[in-house]
């Protein structure tokens, strides 16, 4: 019968997050340009703006957190060969301390989850919250950056399309 402790679950955040950081940051339109003032307030005044920054934030760390513990997983797998169960996880806990990178990226990823949920039920005020929102579905839901599966190119398209019209 398996272990329920299974050192090897799926954390909160699934590990296809990692290959869909498909950010329009990177195609290079800078939200944070278009909205931000001098100062960095918000120019806009559309709240799903201000969200979709905390969205961004908490997803960037997210990944950072998702990345630590798999570093850690394969510190572990490698060490685990020839250790026993019990006293492998009292090591890991005291050598390495896996549980607190495990419990950081599942806190973390809650509240991504948190903020991704607040920013898709606030109705968005301008042309830059309705980037901010299809900017979220693409980070979150396209598998890979350049998934050729609908919606996903089409969802690309249009949120270029905006970009594009917004900066006219």
């Amino acid at each position: 019968m398996a272990d329920s402790d299974n050192i090897t679950t799926l954390s909160v955040v699934t590990r296809r997050r990692l290959l869909s950081g498909a950010s329009m940051l990177a195609t290079g339109w800078q939200l944070a340009a278009s909205s931000h003032d001098n100062g960095g307030g918000d120019r806009s005044g559309d709240p799903v703006v201000a969200i979709w920054h905390k969205w961004q934030a908490a997803h960037q760390e997210t990944q950072r957190l998702c990345r630590k513990q798999e570093q850690l997983e394969r510190k572990l797998i490698e060490m685990a060969a020839n250790i026993r169960l019990q006293a492998y996880r009292d090591f890991t806990d005291h050598e390495f301390d896996y549980s607190a990178a495990r419990h950081a990226e599942r806190e973390m990823g809650h509240q991504e989850e948190h903020l991704l949920k607040l920013l898709s039920s606030t109705p968005a005020t301008s042309i830059a919250g309705v980037i901010a929102k299809l900017d979220a579905i693409l980070i979150e839901g396209q598998p890979s950056k350049n998934d050729a599966e609908f919606p996903w190119p089409q969802i690309r398209s249009v949120l270029q399309d905006i970009i594009r019209l917004s900066q006219c």
